[in-house]
C-alpha cells in the first residue's frame, strides 16, 4: 500500500501563501519593446518600462509562458546552458512581438505573471475562498496544489471529525472526507474546472468525478460573473459528496471473480494507461487485495496506485483518480463471463 506522505496545507495556509507571493504587486501595462530579459549578466535582471525587477525561476517561465514555450524545452535550455541562454531565447521571441502590449503583474522582488493587456484573469485568492465559504471552513486540508503561471489547481477535502462532508464505515474507523477539485488554466485563461473530490483517510487515495453540470461558464462574461458560477458550481460538487460516498461504499457488497480480467475491462472502458494496468495486474495477486476482493477493493487498488513512485506526474495520477470516481458511479450490470458493461459484450 502506497501512502501519501505530503506536508498537510489548510486553505487558509493556501490563501496566505498566495497572499504572500503577491506581496506589493502592481500591474504594469507595457508593449514588449519596452521590456528588458538581461539573463546573462552576473545578477541576472528584467527590465520593465526602466524598472529593473530581480530574475526568477518563475519570473523566467511566465515570460516563457507568454511566447509560447514549453515549460519543459525552457527548463532543459536553463540546466544544459544556464539561464543567460534562457534569456537569448526569450529575448528572440521577443524581439519578434515588440509592439504587442502585455500586461505585467510584479512586486519588487519578482514578475509574478504576464499576459495580454486588459485580458480579464481571475484572483487564486479569490478561488480558494470560493472552496473555503462552500465547505464551511478554512481548516480544510488541500491534497494537490499546482501553481505555476500556467496553471493553478487543487484539491481539498474537511478535516476528520468535521461535522459534515464525511461518510464510511466509521465503526472500524475507515472514514472518507468529502471535497472538491478547481483547476484554472491561466495560460488560456479558461473557466475553472470543478469536480467533486473524496479523500479516504485511511488509504490515502483520493478519488474525482466528473460531471457536465458543473461546468462553469466564462463566454462573454465579466470576472464577477465567472465568481458566482464557480461558487454555485463548488456548492453543488459539494453537496454530492454524502451520496458519492454511500455509492463508494456500496461496492463491497459487490464480488469480483477475476481481478485481473476485471481491471483489463475497467482499464478498456475508462482509458488507464498500459504501464499502470501492467502494475494493477502484478499487484492484484498480492495482498494489497484481500482473498475475496470486491469492487471497492478494486477501486481502492487503482487509486492507491496513484500514490505510487512508479506514478511521478500529476497526469498519471489525475487518471487514476478520476477512474476511481467514474466506478463509483458505474452501477451498470455485467456480464458474468467477460465483465463487459451490458450491450457491450467482448466479440
Amino acid at each position: 500500500m502506497h501512502m501519501r506522505t505530503d506536508p498537510v496545507v489548510t486553505l487558509q495556509e493556501l490563501e496566505d501563501d498566495l497572499r504572500e507571493e503577491r506581496g506589493e504587486a502592481k500591474t504594469v501595462e507595457v508593449t514588449l519593446d519596452k521590456v528588458q530579459l538581461r539573463l546573462g549578466e552576473d545578477e541576472p535582471i528584467f527590465v520593465v518600462d526602466g524598472e529593473e525587477i530581480p530574475c526568477s525561476p518563475d519570473g523566467v517561465q511566465a515570460f516563457g509562458t507568454y511566447f509560447g514555450v514549453p515549460a519543459s524545452y525552457l527548463k532543459k535550455v536553463g540546466n544544459l546552458w544556464g539561464v543567460g541562454r534562457q534569456g537569448e531565447l526569450l529575448e528572440w521571441h521577443r524581439d519578434h512581438l515588440e509592439r504587442e502590449a502585455v500586461a505585467i503583474v510584479m512586486n519588487p522582488a519578482r514578475v509574478i505573471s504576464v499576459d495580454k493587456a486588459g485580458r480579464q484573469t481571475l484572483d487564486l485568492v479569490r478561488l480558494v475562498d470560493i472552496s473555503a465559504k462552500a465547505l464551511g471552513t478554512k481548516e480544510a486540508e488541500v491534497t494537490r496544489l499546482i501553481n505555476t503561471p500556467e496553471f493553478f489547481a487543487y484539491d481539498v477535502h474537511v478535516p476528520a471529525e468535521y461535522e459534515r462532508g464525511l461518510g464510511g464505515d466509521l465503526k472500524v474507523g475507515d472514514i472518507t472526507a468529502g471535497g472538491v477539485g478547481v483547476s484554472y488554466n491561466r495560460k488560456m485563461n479558461h473557466a475553472p474546472e470543478v469536480n467533486s473530490y473524496l479523500y479516504r483517510l485511511l488509504c490515502t487515495n483520493g478519488m474525482r468525478t466528473e460531471d457536465s453540470s458543473l461546468k462553469v461558464s466564462a463566454r462573454g462574461r465579466t470576472a464577477e460573473d465567472v465568481y458566482l458560477d464557480l461558487a454555485a458550481k463548488v456548492d453543488l460538487a459539494f453537496s454530492r459528496v454524502p451520496e458519492l460516498i454511500r455509492h463508494f461504499y456500496a461496492l463491497r457488497e459487490i464480488p469480483v471473480e477475476n481481478p485481473e480480467r476485471e481491471l483489463n475491462v475497467i482499464a478498456a472502458e475508462h482509458g488507464i494507461p498500459r504501464r499502470s494496468l501492467d502494475m494493477l495486474t502484478e499487484l492484484a495477486p498480492t495482498e494489497e487485495l484481500p482473498d475475496r476482493p470486491t469492487r471497492f477493493d478494486l477501486l481502492n487498488l487503482i487509486t492507491n496506485l496513484a500514490n505510487a513512485p512508479e506514478v511521478p506526474n500529476d497526469g498519471g495520477r489525475m487518471i487514476l483518480e478520476g477512474v476511481g470516481g467514474k466506478l463509483i458511479h458505474d452501477e451498470a450490470a455485467r456480464c458474468s463471463h467477460c465483465r463487459h458493461k451490458a450491450g457491450q459484450h467482448a466479440s
